[in-house]
């Protein structure tokens, strides 16, 4: 048995993590309310139930004038001091407890925005498949002397670091990285390596926080839009062009379309790297690039707030023979099928729960126009 000692003080997991078919099971009544007006089909359990969450991120805090880190207290924005967690990557704790430990012997604070006192605010870790690291150190707005010998010791210790950026984020503000990322040691990202493709991640970028629920959900969706040879997709909201990749092993034809130019920069090095020729990426506002082009199949996988009123407008006037929908917020998916079920006949929701122990699955289903 799994038993966290932080449960019900962490705000990150809702059900108890000593018996994962019960919490399944109870997360999966409560998508069936949320979820009520449509068919849920397949539940896809997590294929990896603790250590599963590959990108983490730890805030600084002083207590009892020591530097400490941790995550938030549910429902409050007090952070706790915490040493292991069950559901993120092992090595990230105990990255994590050598630098608390070389920090503290020097006396470096936690960075406050609202004093402006302290230098170091957050880091973040991206874990590949392979267990390889990159790491984000977020400081406050002044410089950090002795940066080089903290990040070779922190090295030395952990061979496993292949990447280093640090970040100046001074703003009192809940966003952990803002502005320019300073790559101090790597190639500025990092590589993973999912079903036949490998991905270069930058510490900014959108990449799914489980890797083998990720893969289940990006095969099932190439699967089940049973796509033709001839087919043109739209990949909406692509990022640095994971699903694209996918896409294109079967398609004519992919065009990644992504507002975050870093994003669209690093997704064209992804298709190079994977020596894919039949995909392009443009960076552009989805519903404006929609309307001047045509596809064949669209496929969204929008942030949590889902799609906005424009671009569902647009979708019903270009008529794609099929959309997939895939969704971290199943309550903005209900809310935008509503939208399209006049037009669109609706498959039944697939649920992967690619975030054990939350109160979060990851939904897919597809939409065939009627």
């Amino acid at each position: 048995m799994n038993n966290c000692k932080y449960f019900k003080l962490c705000g990150a997991c809702k059900y108890p993590l000593d018996d994962y078919e019960t919490a399944l099971k109870s997360k999966v009544k409560e998508y069936q309310k949320i979820l009520k007006d449509f068919r849920i089909g397949e539940v896809v359990a997590n294929p990896c139930i603790y250590h599963y969450r590959n990108k983490i991120t730890y805030r600084f805090f002083m207590q009892k004038a020591k530097l400490c880190a941790g995550f938030y207290e549910e429902g409050k924005a007090k952070p706790i001091s915490i040493d292991g967690c069950l559901i993120q990557k092992e090595t990230a704790s105990k990255i994590m407890k050598d630098i608390l430990n070389y920090l503290n012997r020097y006396h470096v604070e936690a960075y406050n925005p609202l004093t402006k006192r302290g230098l170091v605010r957050y880091v973040m870790f991206r874990i590949s498949s392979d267990d390889k690291v990159s790491m984000c150190l977020v400081l406050g707005s002044r410089e950090f002397k002795g940066s080089n010998n903290f990040f070779k010791t922190l090295r030395k210790l952990h061979p496993e670091i292949v990447n280093i950026d640090m970040s100046i984020n001074s703003r009192n503000t809940t966003v952990v990285i803002e502005g320019n990322i300073i790559n101090v040691y790597g190639l500025g990202y990092l590589k993973d390596k999912m079903g036949d493709f490998i991905f270069n991640i930058p510490n900014n970028a959108f990449y799914q926080v489980n890797h083998d629920c990720a893969l289940k959900i990006y095969e099932d969706v190439v699967k089940r839009l049973g796509i033709q040879k001839d087919d043109v997709i739209l990949d909406a909201y692509c990022g640095i062009g994971t699903i694209s990749l996918f896409l294109a092993a079967k398609a004519k034809e992919v065009i990644g379309v992504e507002i975050n130019a870093q994003a669209v920069k690093m997704a064209k090095i992804n298709a190079r790297d994977n020596n894919i020729d039949n995909v392009s990426f443009i960076t552009s506002d989805v519903s404006e690039y929609i309307y001047d082009n045509d596809f064949d199949i669209l496929v969204v996988d929008p942030t949590r707030s889902g799609m906005d009123d424009r671009f569902i407008k647009t979708v019903l006037k270009k008529r794609p023979k099929k959309i997939a929908y895939v969704s971290c917020n199943p309550l903005t998916m209900a809310d935008d099928l509503k939208k399209l079920k006049n037009d669109y006949s609706i498959e039944d929701i697939s649920l992967y729960d690619q975030f054990g122990f939350t109160s979060h699955f990851e939904a897919l289903t597809i939409l065939h126009r009627k």
